[in-house]
């Protein structure tokens, strides 16, 4: 959502303009699917078929995504739990049948239900062939009449209304009012159809801010007051353990500890000197399997997720030649800022390492990530 940006239209009459931000590493269709080069995606908006890599990627993906992005708008929540980890979340998206907006929307159609449902089937050809057909039956489902609740009893004049209330009819109001003045030809462009869906989507931004303005806010001098963590060094021990663990490559001075806030084992490196070696690194000696999933777990959240090259599942695990049938951890390819980025993690070992290029002479994804399937 937050890549969703509203320009006001100054003209009289005039609509407001709705522009979708941060392609990442977008592709040609021509290069989709063939594993010449990586695919951006964000985990909880990802479609089934982004996730896998098994399939020619085109614009229902866009869809899945966008259904994702309303079903956001609408009630506040992902449609599939994203703090549960990644595992959690990929099941997720590949098994579990789409939610239902009125589960939690008193005033949500079963003809909504039903659109969010068709855009988020796991099955590509089960979808709406574009945004600009998923944003007219999403129009069209907005603008029912809201159904039909009990009555509530009466309020204290003094009272201010439920915030349920606020977040529910309102909300569908101002998208009923907004939808009203989308075109509804079906000679709009293929162009105008994006803007239309968009236009659905960022409505509701604004609806929900209304929501969320009404909630309130604690008084400053309640609010909590947040106590820094205590950053601890690790002993020399599991230092010499950690080192131990380095690929080759780093020179005797190129790596050195850092304090973790945590109790876990770090260290820093500087460039690596084999070919395709990463500009930084940090690897870390977790105190277990916990820690270490949910070190993980941040990771993938700064990272712009994309399909590892070769059409490599990612996040997805990951094994040696000489033992297939054992998986040794998980990979992780990326963009952090824009720069190249592969995370894996030794589960046998509590090692988790997060290593990236940097300017335009490093490394790019593909050879950092052959680097990785030398050294790892």
């Amino acid at each position: 959502p937050s890549n969703f940006l509203i320009a006001a239209q100054k003209l009289p009459g005039g609509l407001d303009r709705v522009v979708l931000t941060d392609f990442g590493a977008a592709l040609s269709p021509h290069s989709r699917g063939t594993g010449d080069g990586p695919m951006s995606a964000t985990l909880a908006y990802s479609a089934p078929e982004v996730i896998t890599g098994t399939a020619a990627l085109d614009g229902r993906a866009d869809v899945y995504a966008l259904a994702c992005t309303l079903f956001r708008l609408l009630t506040g929540e992902h449609p599939y739990p994203t703090d549960a980890g990644v595992g959690a979340t990929v099941k997720a998206h590949l098994d579990t049948t789409p939610p239902r907006v009125s589960d939690r929307l008193s005033w949500a159609s079963p003809q909504l239900d039903s659109v969010i449902a068709k855009a988020l089937a796991k099955n590509p050809a089960d979808r709406y062939p574009t945004a600009g057909d998923f944003a007219a039956a999403a129009s069209a489902a907005l603008t029912l009449p809201p159904t039909s609740a009990p009555a509530a009893p009466p309020a204290d004049r003094d009272e201010p209304p439920p915030h349920t209330e606020l977040r529910g009819a309102e909300s569908h109001g101002a998208a009923a009012d907004f939808i009203s003045l989308l075109p509804h030809t079906r000679a709009v462009s293929q162009r105008r159809q994006l803007i239309a869906a968009l236009a659905v989507a960022a409505v509701l931004i604004i609806a929900l801010s209304v929501w969320l303005i009404g909630r309130g806010s604690d008084p400053p001098d309640t609010a909590p007051t947040a106590t820094p963590p205590t950053t601890t060094a690790a002993p020399p021990a599991a230092l010499q353990d950690l080192r131990r663990l380095l690929p080759s490559g780093y020179p005797a001075d190129a790596c050195t500890p850092a304090p973790s806030p945590d109790g876990a084992t770090v260290i820093t490196c500087g460039p690596n000197t084999d070919p395709g070696g990463p500009r930084s690194a940090t690897y870390t000696l977790t105190r277990g399997p916990e820690a270490l999933r949910t070190t993980f777990d941040q990771l993938v959240e700064s990272t712009t997720v994309v399909v590892c090259p070769g059409n490599i599942q990612s996040p997805g695990p990951w094994r040696r030649n000489d033992t297939p049938a054992v998986t040794r951890g998980t990979v992780l390819c990326g963009l952090n800022n824009g720069r190249p980025r592969v995370v894996w993690t030794n589960d046998a070992q509590r090692l988790i390492a997060d290593v990236q290029s940097g300017g335009p002479t490093d490394p790019r994804l593909d050879q950092l990530y052959a680097w990785w399937g030398t050294h790892s």
